[in-house]
């Protein structure tokens, strides 16, 4: 289904990334766009682009979800 429907893909993975569940990287990568690419489509849905973990705790996880 996704891969009919690659808008219906990359508002998934925005939505994704907006609720802090993947990173800039990892949307980058589940929609094949480089990083700068994918912070152009988040500002183009007006998301707001995390700089890094806040926390510790998101700095484990961040580092969790890299392998």
């Amino acid at each position: 289904m996704l891969q009919s429907s690659p808008k219906a893909k990359i508002r998934l993975i925005v939505h994704a990334y907006q609720s802090g569940e993947i990173s800039l990287g990892k949307a980058a990568d589940l929609t094949g766009l480089s990083q700068e690419e994918m912070k152009e489509v988040l500002r183009e849905e007006e998301v707001e682009i995390h700089f890094g973990p806040q926390t510790a705790e998101e700095a484990l996880e961040d580092a969790r979800n890299a392998g």
